[in-house]
């Protein structure tokens, strides 16, 4: 458990012998799949550290980010708050280190000097995940907003890749938007933006081997994501973006990602109305002018 605990980048400020005393008063939980761990509004006096497994943290039914192996969470109660301002469910079958405030609280007192350091370190990993979160509902809102004045599905597509490519960062190269044709059978590009092995040759196989709503490609040069694009209940199209790291794509990268791509889905079925009455229209006016 200790060493464990020293690895941790909150933990290793405290000295092994102070980590002693801190143990007994941790305890292990384990979650199955899809548990809820504390739901957001309801009070809490406790802060966890994932040892293994994975957990989704969400704010009004929407997904705020994924924590891993290491990561800690809940420890907003440290700072007075009486009620969770988000909600900790697990992806995958996950243990849990939790601490209860009040004891940790006594242990801080206990070892004040490194206690600080800890604190310190708190603080800033809290501002990070406050600044990831803002980044992410900033690039939503954004394309949100497109999304509700564009009728023109290339100019649509174009102005979102091109946000998102802007508001991503981390070796972002490329991205595009396809759109399945149901007259041919085939994807149109609706736009697309340089990259290194994103083709729509390319997107197309993705296409044909994938069954999932997401899928992540290691491709020659880069690596690539793609989400479904779906309209009412049938799939629309396709949003990839391509990146140029060996890290591959983040979590909190996919969630953004994600939620565009379920936005680009409501925007082609409004375009597409637009344009149907667009046409009716159209067709009225000659009628009425006998042609």
């Amino acid at each position: 458990m200790i060493d464990k605990l020293k690895k941790h980048s909150f933990f290793n400020v405290f000295p092994e012998e102070a980590l002693k005393s801190l143990v007994p008063h941790i305890k292990t939980e384990d979650y199955r799949k899809s548990s809820i761990i504390f739901e957001e509004g309801y009070s809490g006096k406790s802060m966890y550290i994932i040892d293994s497994g994975k957990v989704k943290i969400s704010k009004k039914g929407r997904v705020l980010c994924y924590l891993g192996p290491g990561e800690m969470f809940g420890e907003m109660s440290l700072f007075g708050a009486d009620k969770r301002s988000a909600s900790a469910a697990t992806m995958e079958y996950t243990t849990l280190y939790k601490i209860d405030d009040e004891d940790f609280r006594k242990f801080i007192f206990e070892h004040s000097e490194h206690g600080l350091k800890f604190m310190f370190n708190s603080i800033k990993e809290v501002s990070r995940r406050l600044r990831e979160t803002s980044g992410h509902f900033i690039t939503v809102f954004e394309t949100g907003k497109i999304i509700a004045v564009e009728n023109d599905v290339k100019r649509m597509s174009e102005r979102i890749i091109e946000t998102l490519l802007e508001n991503l960062n981390g070796g972002f190269c490329g991205g595009m938007i396809v759109v399945y044709n149901k007259f041919t059978g085939y994807y149109d590009v609706a736009y697309e933006r340089g990259g290194e092995d994103l083709t729509l040759e390319n997107a197309e196989l993705i296409i044909k081997r994938s069954s999932l709503d997401r899928v992540r490609v290691k491709a020659k040069n880069s690596q690539i994501f793609g989400v479904r694009v779906k309209g009412k209940n049938e799939v629309s199209g396709y949003l990839f973006m391509e990146k140029k790291s060996r890290e591959g794509f983040s979590s909190n990268e996919e969630v953004i990602i994600s939620a565009v791509g379920r936005q680009i889905g409501f925007g082609l079925l409004k375009a597409y109305i637009d344009q149907d009455e667009t046409a009716q229209r159209r067709l009225y006016e000659r009628k009425m002018r006998g042609v």
